[in-house]
């Protein structure tokens, strides 16, 4: 009867494009069998995402709301802030959809797939969308991290969309392994995100922002996006000051000008809803030739002290002209 259902089906819908039979003879929690017939048209379908064309077979994962998924798809590829230098992993890659969006802002894509059928789509879909910078290999995706940390090679991003289920403590462990400076992590399930990135704290990585995208509306879910990064070490840091407010600076009465820093710090907070330190205050004193104590925030090595920002500065410059320092 193959002919007369799919007759029947595409009187009903014509737009349908291609139709599959799959056969699962197992008694298992398992939906889709191996065993496949092509019944009708090509065997999968396309679609138009983030500019790319996607070829999708049937055991392949897909996002179902693919307007909501380019919105998605922009805000990660905004919190990873991709240069072209980088070598970026696209774990859990499905069909490459984030790992070719990723492509053209990345020196490297390397995607990770367990299910081959995603695999073979993904392979396909960079060969369609003429993209040379990405690979895809069908491997699991915390095995394949650990292996390339123990060659050496450094991962820059980590894109990760895992299942519903979530990720797993031996995947996370392999990531800081791989010691990337972000994480770029999109969920759909809360329970599991939240559960994971405890798991992500404990090996030195902590959630710097998250996004939540409505992909499913009229519903109460959303996809989540989750910006992870490397906690500071002792290593990472450049400089460190501190900003401290002397208990008595009427020193500065009868100096040129009569404002102390809390003074300034506070107009400046009011006027401008900015927070500037002593630190700052004190370096544009220095530009305007002003007779202060030898500065308590400067180090050693003065080469680290941070600069103050030319909008912090211009704040201080108006200060000092509030009070009739200059």
């Amino acid at each position: 009867s193959k002919n007369n259902f799919v007759k029947a089906l595409r009187e009903k819908h014509p737009e349908i494009t291609t139709i599959i039979q799959n056969i699962n003879g197992r008694s298992t929690s398992m939906v889709l069998g191996e065993k496949e017939h092509v019944l009708f048209g090509k065997g999968y379908i396309e679609d138009v995402l983030c500019g790319h064309r996607f070829r999708i077979s049937s055991k392949s994962f897909y996002q179902v709301n693919p307007v909501q998924t380019e919105k998605l798809y922009n805000k990660a590829m905004e919190l990873a802030a991709l240069t072209g230098s980088e070598t970026v992993l696209d774990a859990y890659c499905g069909i490459g959809t984030i790992g070719i969006t990723a492509s053209g802002r990345a020196k490297r894509v390397i995607g990770v797939e367990l299910n081959k059928d995603a695999v073979r789509d993904a392979v396909q879909n960079a060969k369609r969308n003429e993209i040379k910078n990405i690979e895809f290999y069908c491997n699991d995706a915390g095995r394949f991290m650990s292996r390339m940390a123990a060659q050496g090679e450094k991962l820059d991003v980590v894109f990760m969309d895992p299942p519903r289920s979530g990720s797993t403590e031996e995947f996370i462990h392999s990531v800081a392994e791989a010691g990337p400076r972000k994480v770029v992590y999109i969920s759909c399930g809360p329970e599991t995100l939240a559960r994971d990135l405890k798991i992500f704290a404990r090996n030195g990585y902590r959630a710097r922002e998250a996004w939540g995208v409505d992909l499913f509306p009229w519903t109460g879910h959303v996809e989540t996006i989750v910006l992870l990064g490397r906690k500071k070490s002792t290593e990472d840091m450049v400089y460190a000051y501190v900003d401290y407010e002397p208990e008595d600076d009427t020193y500065l009465q009868g100096m040129k000008g009569n404002a102390t820093y809390r003074e300034i710090k506070e107009w400046i907070k009011a006027e401008y809803g900015m927070s500037v330190s002593s630190l700052y205050v004190a370096q544009i004193k220095d530009k305007c030739g002003f007779e202060k104590r030898q500065n308590y925030n400067i180090g050693e090595n003065k080469a680290h002290v941070p600069n103050c920002p030319p909008e912090k500065e211009k704040a201080i410059l108006e200060a000092f002209k509030h009070f009739r320092m200059i």
